[in-house]
C-alpha cells in the first residue's frame, strides 16, 4: 500500500534530523497526536503526516489510478530549485536571485495552490461532492 504524505518529505526533512550512515538514509522529526501534542515522538520522515492510499482513486473506467500522486510529484521536482533557492541561501529570504524567474514563480504557485487538495479536511469535502 502507497504511503502518501499529507505534508510533503521535502518540508518535513527541512525539521529532521539525520539518521546513522554517510549520506543519512533516514531522516527523523519529533512529532505528536493531534488529540496529544503535548506527548511527542521520533518518527521517520517517510511515515509522518502521511496515510496510505489517500492519493489512490477510481478513474471512469473504474480502474484504479494513482495519477494525483504521480501529479503531486512532478510538482514536488519543479518546485525543488525554488526551495533550494529560498530556503537554502545563506541569507534565507534576502536571497539575491530576487525577483524569481517566471517558470520559477509559475512552479511555486502551481505547487502552492495544489497543497489545499493535499489535506484529510479536502479529502471529506471531495468525498462528500463525489457521493451527492
Amino acid at each position: 500500500m502507497p504511503n502518501d504524505h499529507h505534508v510533503p518529505r521535502v518540508h518535513l526533512r527541512r525539521f529532521a534530523v539525520p539518521g546513522s550512515g554517510r549520506p543519512p538514509r533516514e531522516w527523523f522529526i519529533d512529532a505528536a497526536e493531534v488529540a496529544t501534542p503535548e506527548k511527542t515522538f521520533r518518527a521517520n520522515v517517510r511515515k509522518v503526516a502521511a496515510e496510505g492510499n489517500f492519493y489512490t482513486f477510481d478513474d471512469f473506467d473504474g480502474q484504479e489510478s494513482r495519477d494525483l500522486e504521480s501529479f503531486f510529484g512532478r510538482l514536488e521536482a519543479a518546485v525543488a530549485p525554488v526551495w533550494r533557492v529560498l530556503l537554502d541561501d545563506p541569507n534565507y529570504a534576502l536571497t539575491d536571485f530576487w525577483p524569481l524567474p517566471a517558470r520559477m514563480r509559475g512552479a511555486l504557485a502551481w505547487y502552492m495552490a495544489a497543497q489545499i487538495v493535499r489535506t484529510t479536511r479536502q479529502r471529506k469535502r471531495l468525498d462528500a461532492w463525489g457521493a451527492s
